[in-house]
């Protein structure tokens, strides 16, 4: 028996590179069904665009008005929301974990060692403030304080759709504001971004007022935009939202909808929000820096975290540094509270925990990736770190997870 094709509407910007990938998320779920037929509307305040709605049987929409959403109400249709401004009983949702993103910034610059830290978004706008949140709450519980830029509060739904739909890569009204903040920051300092745009800005200004990046200012971004991270000078660190995955999980959540309203003749009311986890964090050189004395710590630091996963050690960071194992040692000892060689064995334990909770390779792979030569010798150098088995520590972060 032939399948029933569903006719599903898209309305998500493709202007960016976070919605590009969800739609094209989307479209891998929708070509494994084989019996969708989709449609990308644009502009929902055009008369092609509600045209284009009128025969659908299911909408995936980022829905960043009250017009919005009472337009596809009327359609009498399951919808699926991957915005997340705002949470309705009888729309899914699909977002991305935005306090899960704070947490994996705070990570970042707390394992490069900084202790001063800022924060640069859109106050009043949802992902913005709860990805500043987790970030600062992450800062704040190892003892220390997270500076922010302020802005006027604009009415939140007009600068919401105006940072979606068109923002500028450009500065404008906030560059003076922007620029004094810079200025009067602490240095060296780490600011996490709401997103690349604010990021590749904030780089871009940096370099007009000869604020050196990542020396004086590292600058971590949200979404993994390889054009905007490339064209920036350095290339800005990022995290990927796995936007691809929230778009593949908004067409399940739709289907389940669809089947269970062609079951029971009516709009399931849907009963959960589905939050993805961040894919990884892409460090480029934008964070390459640990903001140490002597200068030389921070170099043979950056050697380690290249080639954590080659067979180095000790010896390989005693000529980098051109010095006297001793030196060495003790100035490791005197800052990092550690010796060299567990130095190595904790950047290889932490890639190693990023990759339990972020794939499904088996431990013994993961082990010989991270640079460790024996699995057994990984497994209890896991477990003295972790207090857990590798298994372990992987199922406990699934259901944390869910």
């Amino acid at each position: 028996m032939r399948k029933q094709t569903y006719k599903i509407a898209l309305i998500i910007e493709k202007s960016r590179a976070y919605g590009r990938a969800i739609c094209e998320g989307i479209a891998a779920f929708a070509h494994q069904q084989g019996n969708w037929e989709l449609r990308l509307v644009d502009d929902m305040s055009s008369d092609k665009a509600l045209g284009q709605l009128k025969d659908v049987d299911g909408v995936i929409a980022r829905i960043l008005s009250p017009k919005t959403l009472v337009t596809l109400r009327t359609l009498k249709v399951p919808i699926v929301d991957v915005f997340g401004g705002e949470h309705y009983s009888d729309i899914g949702l699909v977002d991305s974990d935005h306090q899960a993103v704070g947490r994996l910034a705070a990570e970042c610059f707390l394992s490069r060692r900084f202790q001063q830290f800022a924060f640069c978004g859109y106050p009043g706008v949802h992902f913005s403030d709860l990805r500043e949140k987790a970030f600062s709450e992450s800062i704040e519980a190892k003892g220390f304080s997270c500076h922010r830029f302020s802005m006027a509060l604009e009415d939140v739904r007009a600068l919401t759709a105006r940072i979606i739909r068109q923002e500028k890569v450009d500065l404008d009204e906030h560059r003076k504001k922007l620029a004094r903040w810079l200025r009067m920051l602490p240095k060296p300092i780490s600011i996490f971004c709401c997103h690349d745009i604010r990021s590749y800005q904030l780089a871009t200004l940096c370099k007009q007022l000869e604020i050196r990046v990542p020396q004086d200012v590292a600058i971590l971004g949200v979404d993994d935009d390889r054009i905007l991270c490339g064209f920036s000078s350095p290339m800005l660190s990022s995290i990927d939202p796995d936007a691809f995955e929230i778009g593949r999980q908004a067409g399940k959540l739709l289907e389940t909808a669809l089947e269970s309203q062609s079951r029971y003749s009516r709009v399931s009311v849907f009963k959960k929000s589905i939050l993805v986890s961040p894919k990884q964090l892409v460090e480029r050189a934008s964070t390459e820096v640990y903001p140490l004395e002597p200068s030389w710590l921070s170099e043979v630091l950056i050697f380690i975290q290249r080639n954590y996963m080659r067979n180095i050690s000790s010896d390989d960071i005693f000529k980098i540094a051109k010095l006297s194992h001793t030196i060495v040692e003790r100035t490791f000892r005197k800052v990092l509270s550690m010796t060299v060689r567990k130095e190595i064995i904790r950047v290889r334990l932490a890639e190693s925990a990023r990759l339990l909770q972020s794939t499904e390779l088996s431990s013994c792979k993961i082990a010989i990736l991270v640079g460790f030569t024996n699995p057994q010798y990984f497994n209890r150098s896991f477990r003295v770190a972790y207090k857990t088995t590798p298994e372990t520590y992987r199922r406990q972060r699934k259901v944390c997870a869910n």
